[in-house]
């Protein structure tokens, strides 16, 4: 799995941030591989994006997509994360 990978490469808690909409969401990527948004877990960063932010944002769920993780960045160094 390409989180359990970030885990691994740059240790674990770590704090992301997603931007949707203009906004930056703050996320917890923890040392399972799994991300943390508003109080729910996710294991996919699509299901983050679609059941979390957008669905956060927009009071309903967002659809199907690639929502990869070069959409994140390290929120201390800024460092974008590659697939």
């Amino acid at each position: 799995m390409r989180l359990l990978e970030v885990v691994k490469k740059q240790g674990a808690p770590l704090n992301l941030v997603r931007k949707y909409l203009g906004i930056e969401y703050d996320v917890l990527l923890d040392k399972n591989g799994l991300l943390h948004f508003n109080g729910d877990v996710f294991n996919t960063p699509n299901k983050l994006y679609n059941n979390g932010i957008v669905f956060h944002v927009k009071k309903k769920r967002g659809g199907s997509g690639t929502n990869n993780l070069s959409q994140f960045k390290i929120k201390e160094t800024g460092e974008r994360l590659f697939d």
